[in-house]
């Protein structure tokens, strides 16, 4: 179930392409990313994007199309999940698809969503962010995009129900359409 980012405040790297939700169609679905951006949060809204100049400008103006044709709020953080299913994997290259790469890599456990503009979920577009390291009360839930299965009660007793998925949970399918 997605967390609500409705008080959240950070600093958050976006890198690669912002993708469409598909919540809604518009043209294109993706924005390539040259360099790094930062998307600045104060209390789940989008305050700043900072970064590679060019590159932070093209997310600025992708983020007020994309709101004014829709009439939503485009600054806004509405709440961030990570995928759970470690058979997912994708033999193609992200470059050749990144709208296709998303819609299909969106289940895999390396990945951390977060649903921004539009004050709902899942918004219409996603912030797609690689291996990330997720602490819950200061017990790491994923680390470095791992999900700690044996960190915690209710995930343990999954791996104890059904002693099969341990290791694909220990060790995610493959390809993930990125090289890294």
């Amino acid at each position: 179930q997605p967390i609500c980012a409705k008080l959240m405040s950070g600093r958050v790297a976006i890198a690669r392409y912002l993708t469409s939700t598909g919540s809604r169609v518009y043209e294109p679905p993706i924005l390539q990313i040259d360099g790094e951006v930062f998307a600045e949060i104060e209390e789940g809204r989008i305050v700043a994007f900072n970064g590679h100049p060019e590159s932070a400008k093209r997310v600025e103006n992708h983020y007020k199309r994309v709101a004014d044709l829709f009439a939503i709020e485009g600054d806004t953080v509405h709440s961030w999940h990570a995928g759970i299913h470690p058979g997912c994997s994708y033999d193609g290259d992200i470059a050749d698809d990144p709208d296709r790469w998303s819609n299909n890599v969106f289940p895999h456990p390396r990945f951390l969503h977060f649903h921004t503009c539009g004050n709902y979920a899942p918004g219409e577009i996603c912030w797609m962010i690689l291996d990330p390291t997720i602490v819950v009360d200061g017990v790491a839930l994923w680390d470095d995009g791992k999900l700690m299965v044996e960190n915690f009660r209710e995930t343990a007793a999954v791996m104890s129900t059904w002693p099969e998925l341990r290791e694909l949970m220990l060790e995610p399918a493959g390809p993930i359409g990125i090289d890294v």
